[in-house]
């Protein structure tokens, strides 16, 4: 009998402990674009809806046709603007075999690249 109010105690203890360790905590509330880890800003929704789009209607033809320009192994800031200059300029080079969608999503990023350059 001393044994099973020994062991049904234990288990009262326990049961708080295992409840608690099965709740996730809170997500980070959403806070004002800031810096990034690197240290630039933040990009806009403005410009990732850009990106995406770019991403979008020019990745089969960065695949097909600029393959040797990417390669994914850009680790600083300066390293990926270098890179994505060199894929804007393969693209801007085979801009007769793109499609619409790709050609004015190109010029999108261009603009936006030479904005960021003023």
């Amino acid at each position: 009998m001393k044994s099973l109010i020994v062991v049904s105690m234990l288990a009262s203890l326990a049961l708080p402990v295992a409840a608690s360790a099965q709740t996730a905590p809170a997500p980070p509330a959403p806070g004002p674009a800031g810096p990034t880890a690197t240290g630039e800003a933040a990009p806009s929704p403005e410009e990732l809806a850009s990106r995406a789009r770019f991403r979008s209607s020019c990745g089969p033809f960065i695949k097909s046709h600029c393959a040797n320009v990417f390669s994914g192994n850009a680790v600083t800031p300066e390293e990926r603007r270098d890179q994505r200059g060199k894929v804007r300029a393969c693209l801007s080079a085979n801009k007769d075999v793109l499609s619409a969608d790709c050609r004015t999503a190109l010029a999108e990023r261009e603009a936006a690249a030479a904005a960021r350059a003023r």
